[in-house]
């Protein structure tokens, strides 16, 4: 409903809000059926949630890499493991770069370094 006061329209929002909250709430079966309706949509039309997820990630990248950037930086600080797998990438990319003519072309396993979830390195001898 297009209100030409500000008030208004917020006040509606609000109360729409509230309405729909406690329907969603309470209605454990109009929520079921809305995931199973929105699953079925994504199954039956991959091509176009293939367009609609390129076209958000092209408007929103900044958001995207802001929140992937938290999530890294809050794994490492927490995940041990996973802050030395990081750090191992990190200077083995520095390295080839600075010391060799190519610098790194080919993954770190290839490269002799294998980094695993359950041990933080191995190195193939």
């Amino acid at each position: 409903m297009p209100y030409k006061d500000y008030e208004k329209k917020k006040e509606h929002s609000r109360e729409y809000g509230k309405i729909y909250f406690q329907r969603m709430k309470t209605n454990s079966d109009f929520v079921k059926d809305r995931y199973k309706r929105v699953k079925e949509w994504r199954l039956n039309n991959p091509e176009r949630l293939k367009q609609i997820n390129k076209k958000y990630r092209l408007n929103n990248h900044r958001i995207i890499n802001e929140r992937k950037r938290l999530y890294q930086r809050k794994r490492a600080r927490t995940d041990k493991n996973y802050n030395l797998r990081i750090r191992l990438r990190t200077l083995l990319y520095q390295t080839l770069k600075r010391y060799t003519q190519t610098g790194k072309i080919m993954s770190s396993r290839k490269y002799g370094l294998i980094i695993s979830n359950n041990r933080a390195f191995k190195t193939i001898t």
